[in-house]
């Protein structure tokens, strides 16, 4: 056998070693590419932690602010700074007035407040003080009672809105109502803490998700990633 005849061969498993390798590099790119899929998908399972009724008080509360990235920003400050504590306060708060307006609006009690048959409980739309936080309306659309919500532990707050609005019922946390005997403050049933653990939960699933592993891994790993795929 000549030295000219060994070339094709040569050739031949050369280019066999090249495919093989070639081969190898796109199975661990598009490995790589799951992973990622799975970390994004993980990261992004973070928001959903937040149940509907805090994405509606979210809403309600901070219109001009887009959810997902302040939920992002509040999570990554650990709630610090004025800005920060009057979101999460501002949020909370419109939080709690749903919480009893579902409560009520679902048949239960909510302290010693319950709805007779057709009515229902409703927030008030703007965001201009108005002296109360929910109605209840009967059938017609007729307010039957105003309500004021309450998501504080602060006895003085209470008592201002009190002395505000004297002839306007207060439904507060129950640590409050327990704090601050009065006629106008019923308890919710609902207890300061627990809200704000719910939401201090939902924040730290976002605080503890993969995103930042993602981000180091896109910024050094993934364009070369990209490029192998292709």
């Amino acid at each position: 056998m000549t030295a000219r005849s060994l070339v094709p061969e040569q050739v031949r498993r050369l280019r066999a070693r090249y495919v093989k390798k070639r081969e190898e590099a796109l199975l661990d790119a598009a490995a790589a590419t799951v992973a990622l899929q799975a970390y994004v998908t993980d990261a992004a399972g973070g928001i959903d932690r937040f149940d509907p009724q805090m994405r509606e008080a979210f809403t309600r509360a901070l219109p001009s602010r887009d959810f997902e990235s302040t939920v992002r920003e509040l999570a990554d400050s650990g709630i610090s700074g004025a800005e920060h504590i009057g979101l999460m306060s501002t949020w909370k708060g419109t939080y709690f007035e749903i919480l009893i307006r579902d409560e009520l609006n679902a048949g239960k009690y909510v302290g010693d407040v319950y709805l007779l048959p057709g009515q229902q409980a409703v927030l008030d739309d703007t965001l201009n003080e108005t002296g109360w936080d929910l109605r209840i309306i009967d059938a017609d659309g007729l307010v039957v009672e105003e309500l004021q919500a309450k998501a504080t532990d602060s006895i003085g707050y209470v008592r201002e809105a009190i002395t505000k609005y004297p002839d306007t019922p207060i439904i507060a946390t129950d640590e409050l109502a327990e704090r601050l005997p009065h006629d106008l403050v019923h308890g919710s049933g609902i207890d300061n803490e627990s809200i704000e653990s719910a939401m201090d939960s939902a924040l730290d699933s976002i605080a503890d998700s993969p995103l930042e592993n993602v981000l180091d891994f896109a910024g050094f790993g993934l364009p070369a990633v990209l490029i192998v795929a292709t």
